[in-house]
């Protein structure tokens, strides 16, 4: 057995382990249903270390010691096959939310309340908004498509579609987060990949491709860290790169959700979402800082030189899973039920409470 065999059935163990675990309760309020919701467990986390304890020897030393091997033609695995389509669950309520206009295009793509009351989701095909009984949805950046959370059971995550109200079942989708799609609504990023690899879903075909890049580099490995969110691109994502003796952030790496190779490194530090973190003319990116200590906050930074433009004021239920760049000079902020406006120095603008609500999520019309 080679050594790239034994790499293929540690990753087959952890994927499995991975497709098998569920994510953990979603806590109450806004901020927290917006956020990235991980389905790892640590139960999936001691199996895997027992297989890998017993390949240690050829394993170890095939990642530490033997030149790195040619890099895998990416693989695509079936995941959502359409016979698994499913009529989509619609509440019979009445009164349906009139559809909430934001500037340069941007509407309220979903409504939300704590406890048991619908979760109101944008169909752009009518222009109205659809009640489900789910917990929590990302809404793609164009077309009909959503990833939604159920409310109870395993908290499963399933793909909706709007155009013709069916459901799949993604049961090898890892997290879910208001960030994952890219800006052409066709593709997913799980990100909460295995480290070192990239797992993106194409909606369209039910297909996973699995695209290796090269972890050690950006200071990530098997215990975790990188994670992967999109880039401004349609073909590009970024992971953060640490120093391996300091374990300090010292940039993201922006790589090719194609061939996982490397494009650039920037000197931006943070906790970078997605493509709406980065405004649409490229200059400024939004990052969360997250101290050892004390309350995370998000700044406007240069892309270029990592030079921060501003410090944004506090915001009880905002993060950076939930904002996005309409224009160069406009950033929309969700903080709960409230969508606010700010100009690249920190300005703020127009904003707009949806009522009857406790969280929202944006995105075009």
């Amino acid at each position: 057995m080679t050594n790239q065999d034994l790499d293929r059935i540690v990753r087959d163990v952890l994927e499995d382990l991975a497709g098998e675990s569920r994510p953990a309760p979603l806590l109450d309020g806004s901020f927290r249903r917006a956020r990235h919701i991980r389905r790892r467990r640590a139960a999936a986390t001691i199996a895997a270390a027992a297989v890998l304890a017993v390949l240690a020897v050829p394993a170890l030393t095939h990642r530490t010691s033997a030149p790195e091997p040619a890099r895998p033609s990416p693989t695509a695995v079936r995941v959502s096959p359409t016979s698994s389509a499913t009529p989509l669950p619609v509440l019979p309520v009445t009164g349906t939310p009139a559809r909430v206009d934001l500037p340069d295009g941007f509407t309220v793509t979903a409504i939300g309340v704590n406890g048991d009351g619908p979760l109101w989701i944008y169909n752009r095909d009518s222009g109205t908004y659809v009640a489900t009984p789910y917990a929590y949805a990302s809404v793609a950046r164009s077309g009909t498509h959503a990833v939604v959370q159920t409310r109870s059971g395993n908290l499963d995550l399933y793909l909706i579609d709007l155009h013709d109200l069916t459901a799949r079942p993604l049961s090898k989708l890892d997290s879910v987060s208001g960030q994952m799609w890219s800006r052409d609504g066709r593709t997913v990023l799980d990100g909460s990949a295995t480290p070192g690899w990239l797992h993106l879903i194409d909606v369209g075909t039910g297909e996973r491709r699995d695209v290796l890049f090269r972890a050690p580099q950006a200071g990530c490995d098997d215990t975790g860290g990188c994670g992967p969110a999109w880039f401004r691109g349609e073909d590009a994502v970024t992971v953060a790169v640490f120093d391996p003796a300091t374990g300090k952030q010292t940039g993201v790496q922006v790589i090719s959700a194609t061939t996982g190779a490397t494009i650039q490194t920037l000197p931006v530090k943070g906790y970078v979402a997605g493509a709406c973190s980065w405004s649409t003319d490229g200059r400024y990116v939004v990052t969360e800082m997250r101290p050892e200590t004390g309350d995370t906050w998000l700044e406007i930074v240069e892309a270029s030189t990592g030079k921060r433009t501003v410090r944004l004021p506090a915001m009880a239920n905002a993060n950076p899973d939930a904002l996005c760049w309409t224009s160069p000079t406009r950033l929309l902020v969700v903080d709960g039920a409230t969508v606010r406006a700010f100009a690249p120095d920190g300005t703020p603008g127009q904003q707009v409470t949806v009522p009857d609500a406790d969280w929202v999520t944006i995105g075009p019309r």
